[in-house]
């Protein structure tokens, strides 16, 4: 096609050329050939995928002062150019050869980029084992162009090694116009494989810290790996505090992709430390009145523990009751863990309360029994109690025994287990008449009528042929020459005998008269007197000494009390043992000094109780009782 354009171009010059020469008559000419209606330069793009574009235009002319002989050009319109620059060329030359010529160019140019096919889709594959990457391949791509390709390139070939992550890979392909195209598609490598961690410790057990609910702990910790790389975390650190209990410890490896790993082991800390228990004193406290126990409150101990929320438990807590004697209060601690721990005291019950005695018999006054110088007395007994228990009960002198003239003292003694003692007295008093008004009673006359009896017709003062002084005034009854009851008394004239010198003639100056017979008595004797207004009377020896009769001087019913000023052991005044109590001790070890004499025949009686004796002589002897049951 384009060959055949340029041939008819050509044809078409040549026919002009040969029609101008014909009809042309000019002189000989210099003057060039003139070139009009030239085509401006003409731009154009290459025709879709063609390297190239058809270009036309119009056709110029050629004229000239005598005849163009010939106009032709290099290039014809309508022909394909290719992508560059092509000059087209008029020449015009008239019949004497004068030359002209004009041109113009045709510029084509390629502005379609290349083309790239089969280009692979985006890749997404799994690291190889071991390494942070991955060896990926693929079929290449091709590349076209409507002109043709100068290069084709990449950034990655097949069979590559490529890294974690997503990686570009860029064809590009230049055309020889320098037209690029680059297409992409992209490789991700996913690293799934987990870091490794070695070196995990294994469980740890210790104990606690002294004074700590906590313990200090140490190891060596782990190491961690990973095809790429990977970051080692854990929840604690070697020498870190852990509380008492079980805590897990925990280490995570991380890859920068995120796969992670973890490990653990336990530390366990266990409190074997035992609570503390404030040591308290023993308790010493009296039993509650009236009771053999006591109640018995104090303040609880205090308790320390390394860790806290102790409990602390008394087997016997502050206000029970205790009973009498040492119970031993045992505390215990036991602390959050089951440790524990215990303080012990004693609580100490004293019993210092006295028993007490009721129903104590009121005095008893009895005459003697009949025929005896004693009496036979019995009493309801009292009763013993406490506030614990009664130990022993009993008096010293029982119900039913036989009680001497006088007075006796019965005492009961009431003891409990702890020796506390109360004593109860009452007072037993055996009277006696005395038909002679010796004092003594008739029990000390002698059987004078042997009848076996005492009675009145024994007594001294009925028998006139029986004279005695019993008051050992130097006195005795028969000093007046006849039986006279008032004969014995003091010597109140002072004429060294018993006579009616010696009555009460002056009441208002005797110191103390009989009211039975009127006998006086001066200011250095006594006698049964009444007072000095004439009433009432007592039976008193001045036995203290000072001058006067008077209560200190009255004993008539205790002949064996022994003190200062009052009365002495049966009719002797002397206490042989000088106990204070006219007692068996005051034997007869010395028959001269024998401090009991039976008036009638000076027998004695020994501690063992009674025998023969012989008389303070020596001579003689007969039995013996021991009237007054001492």
């Amino acid at each position: 096609m384009r060959l055949l354009n340029a041939f008819a171009g050509f044809c078409l010059l040549t026919v002009t050329a040969m029609t101008t020469a014909v009809f042309a008559q000019c002189p000989p000419d210099a003057e060039a050939p003139v070139i009009s209606d030239m085509p401006a330069n003409i731009e154009s793009t290459a025709e879709p995928g063609l390297c190239g574009a058809t270009i036309t235009w119009s056709i110029p002319t050629a004229t000239d002062n005598c005849e163009v002989t010939s106009f032709h050009a290099d290039q014809a319109p309508d022909d394909f150019y290719a992508v560059g620059i092509t000059t087209v060329t008029y020449t015009a030359m008239d019949a004497e050869g004068n030359l002209a010529a004009a041109s113009f160019t045709i510029t084509i140019t390629d502005d379609e980029d290349p083309s790239i096919s089969g280009m692979p889709t985006n890749i997404s594959q799994d690291s190889d084992a071991g390494i942070c990457g991955a060896v990926v391949t693929w079929t290449a791509p091709t590349a076209d162009d409507n002109c043709d390709i100068a290069i084709f390139s990449s950034t990655h070939d097949p069979g590559d090694t490529f890294d974690e992550g997503t990686t570009t890979v860029t064809y590009t392909a230049l055309d020889v116009n320098g037209n690029p195209t680059s297409e992409s598609f992209t490789v991700t490598i996913s690293d799934v494989e987990d870091p490794s961690i070695s070196g995990t410790p294994a469980d740890i057990n210790q104990i606690n810290d002294a004074d700590n609910c906590s313990a200090a702990v140490t190891w060596a910790a782990p190491s961690a790996s990973d095809n790429c790389s990977a970051n080692l975390t854990s929840s604690h650190n070697p020498g870190d505090t852990f509380n008492v209990g079980t805590t897990t410890v925990t280490y995570t490896a991380t890859d920068p992709t995120g796969n992670s790993v973890q490990t653990s082991f336990d530390v366990t800390v266990t409190d074997d430390q035992d609570p503390s228990i404030a040591q308290m004193s023993d308790i010493s406290q009296d039993t509650d009145l009236g009771n053999c126990s006591a109640v018995v409150t104090w303040a609880d101990p205090a308790v320390t523990d390394n860790c806290a929320n102790n409990t602390l438990v008394a087997d016997l807590p502050s206000g029970s009751t205790f009973s009498k004697g040492s119970t031993t209060v045992t505390y215990t601690a036991t602390d959050i863990h089951s440790n524990t721990s215990t303080m012990s005291f004693n609580v100490i019950v004293a019993d210092n309360e006295n028993p007490a005695i009721t129903g104590m018999p009121a005095d008893i006054t009895q005459q003697k029994d009949a025929g005896t110088c004693t009496a036979l007395v019995t009493w309801a007994a009292p009763s013993a109690s406490d506030n614990c228990n009664v130990a022993s009960f009993s008096p010293d002198i029982s119900s039913g025994s036989t009680f001497n003239l006088g007075t006796t003292a019965v005492t009961y003694t009431a003891i409990d287990d702890d020796g506390n003692t109360t004593t109860a007295s009452f007072n037993v008093t055996i009277t006696d008449t005395d038909y002679d008004n010796d004092m003594d009673g008739d029990c000390t006359d002698p059987d004078i009528d042997g009848d076996g009896a005492l009675n009145e017709n024994d007594s001294d003062d009925y028998d006139e042929n029986v004279c005695s002084d019993d008051d050992g005034d130097g006195c005795d009854d028969c000093s007046s020459g006849t039986y006279n009851t008032a004969g014995d008394g003091p010597d109140a004239d002072a004429d060294g005998i018993c006579d009616s010198g010696d009555n009460c003639s002056d009441l208002s100056a005797c110191n103390y008269a009989d009211p039975g017979n009127g006998a006086c008595i001066t200011a250095s004797g006594c006698e049964t007197c009444t007072n000095a207004d004439g009433t009432g009377g007592v039976d008193a020896n001045d036995d203290d000494s000072d001058g006067t009769c008077n209560a200190d001087d009255d004993c008539p019913l205790d002949p064996n009390k022994i003190a200062p000023g009052v009365c002495g052991c049966g009719n002797v005044d002397t206490d042989v043992d000088s106990d204070g109590v006219c007692d068996t001790s005051d034997n007869c070890t010395d028959l001269g000094a024998c401090n009991y004499a039976d008036p009638g025949n000076g027998a004695c009686i020994t501690a063992s109780g009674c025998e023969t004796c012989t008389n303070a002589d020596g001579t003689g002897g007969v039995d013996a009782n021991d009237d007054d049951s001492d």
